[in-house]
């Protein structure tokens, strides 16, 4: 310290975590992709990739509004649409 400055050093200071915003965004996309799997089941990679692209592209927000207008109401069961698949090719083997 002298009359014209002041300095201080980190030297001795812990470096805890850097916060980026990161952790808690990867968090709460897990979350939103649990919850989208909660109501169809397993969610395929590339859901997945779009999942992440939709909120890098539109934000988390608005993600997370269109989806609560839509998933309440959202009722697709796989397991039908398989059969359905299953059904028509078996069509053209008679």
């Amino acid at each position: 310290v002298t009359q014209d400055s002041l300095a201080f050093s980190t030297l001795h200071l812990k470096i805890e975590q850097k916060y980026t915003g990161k952790t808690q965004d990867q968090t709460d996309i897990q979350e939103i992709k649990d919850m989208i799997a909660q109501r169809v089941g397993i969610i395929s990679k590339d859901a997945e990739k779009k999942i992440d692209n939709v909120i890098k592209k539109k934000g988390i927000v608005p993600f997370v509004m269109a989806m609560g207008t839509v998933i309440d109401d959202f009722n697709y069961d796989l397991s039908i649409k398989l059969v359905e698949e299953i059904e028509k090719k078996a069509r053209d083997y008679l």
